[in-house]
């Protein structure tokens, strides 16, 4: 196995107390096709490439598209590293499940944040 395959999947922002898998084993998840490398930001910006009208989430509120919550929760990720919050930065919020949710929540995983939902 090739050195970036070795180092390339895990946490980017290590939480204390957590236990985490071994290399060896994540190496054997990743090998296997269980585990991805790419985050589920990087998922997100990837799919809306490929179909940036295709709908993302269908709500009372109306339908938002790959496109439309990759940029906004790109703006979303923006602010809050603006507002002084550091990627491995927990950010405590009270949600609701509707188009603003997806929104802010991929907004805190592109910024590198740990979002607690209440």
């Amino acid at each position: 196995m090739t050195q970036a395959r070795s180092i390339a999947i895990g946490p980017r922002h290590w939480i204390e107390g957590v236990e985490y898998r071994q290399q060896a084993e994540i190496e054997t998840y990743v090998a296997r096709g269980d585990w991805h490398r790419d985050t589920l930001g990087d998922a997100l910006r990837r799919t809306a490439l490929e179909v940036p009208m295709k709908p993302a989430v269908i709500s009372d509120e109306g339908v938002l598209s790959f496109g439309d919550l990759d940029r906004r929760s790109e703006a979303v990720a923006a602010g809050l590293l603006d507002a002084g919050l550091r990627p491995g930065d927990r950010l405590l919020w009270q949600v609701g499940i509707n188009a603003e949710f997806f929104v802010a929540f991929y907004g805190c995983l592109k910024a590198g944040l740990v979002p607690v939902c209440t």
